[in-house]
């Protein structure tokens, strides 16, 4: 019982310290009012968020360290490939194959609201960034490279990452 207080102690503790610590440096609880560049922090705080998710992990391994030689933390695990191949497949690929078939089944009930263009989209990030106080003469620039967007090679590599390295992460 000891550990699961330590790990949560230290999870909690380390999440909200990163998560905190870059709040109250950008102000980003009130950047107009701190003339802090609203666009930059916005930016900062997805960052902080993918630091913070390896916190569990930090938590964990801190954990063992504080109670060695205390109380036994298991760390290692092992898969057990034999007789189970097709359940780490299905855990591995269903997540893939669960998102695609959600959004046939979206857009077979929503169909209007198919855009390839992406115009509803561009609408609302150019929107976003206006309200995140990007100044005008960088909204253009910003809106044509919205406009480009990705790649035929970048969204197929995407693709290929979201289902082969992504579910390990």
């Amino acid at each position: 019982m000891k550990r699961i207080g330590i790990y949560l102690a230290l999870v909690f503790g380390l999440s909200w310290a990163i998560m905190g610590a870059l709040i109250a440096a950008t102000g980003a609880f009130d950047l107009v009012h701190n003339g802090v560049d609203a666009f930059q922090a916005k930016q900062l705080l997805p960052t902080a968020a993918g630091i913070v998710m390896f916190m569990p992990l930090v938590s964990v391994l801190l954990t063992k360290l504080i109670l060695r030689g205390k109380e036994e933390v298991p760390l290692p695990w092992h898969p057990h490939l034999r007789g189970n191949v097709r359940w780490y497949l299905a855990a591995w690929l269903a997540p893939a194959l669960l998102s695609v078939a959600g959004v046939a089944l979206f857009f077979l009930v929503f169909p209007n609201t198919f855009d390839p263009s992406m115009q509803a989209y561009l609408g609302k990030q150019m929107a976003t960034l206006q309200a995140a106080g990007l100044p005008q003469e960088q909204l253009e620039p910003a809106l044509q490279q919205l406009q480009q967007g990705i790649s035929p090679a970048a969204f197929v590599g995407i693709c290929v990452f979201a289902v082969t390295l992504a579910p390990f992460i």
